[in-house]
């Protein structure tokens, strides 16, 4: 989300294995947050868990880290 706007980057049926396992780590991940590494990057993830009609739903916050380097 950014002023108002998001975008949806999955549609999964929720019984399935691999809706599953994303929810599990989505949770697992939670508002403490995780960093990863991408493509050379640095990421820190974070996710809040919010009720859409009833369910669960997710919003994946993704901010890019400087580089720590060393000169």
């Amino acid at each position: 989300m950014k002023g108002g706007v998001g975008f949806g980057i999955a549609n999964l049926e929720s019984s399935g294995e691999e809706a599953c396992a994303l929810r599990e780590q989505l949770c697992a991940i939670g508002k403490k947050g995780t960093t990863i590494s991408a493509d050379g990057a640095t990421f820190r993830l974070q996710v809040n868990t919010y009720d859409s009609f009833g369910e669960d739903a997710f919003r994946v916050r993704i901010q890019r880290r400087p580089d720590k380097r060393v000169h």
